[in-house]
């Protein structure tokens, strides 16, 4: 989330099943490696990611009771 791509970031992704970048950058190492990109800002995109996380576990959990 929000690094560039840059070598160093690049080699422990070797072992990844799948990558999921965040950037506000389209051309950077990262973007072009994921399997799933998203241009835009990292802190905006992850509290947004929160929030749906949160309601998806609000409405499972009312199912499951």
């Amino acid at each position: 989330v929000g690094i560039s791509g840059a070598i160093q970031h690049l080699q422990g992704m070797g072992a990844c099943d799948k990558v999921v970048a965040i950037n506000l950058d389209p051309g950077c190492d990262m973007i072009k490696r994921a399997d799933l990109s998203v241009i835009g800002d990292a802190a905006a995109m992850l509290e947004a990611l929160i929030a749906a996380v949160d309601k998806w576990r609000q409405t499972h959990a009312r199912d499951a009771a």
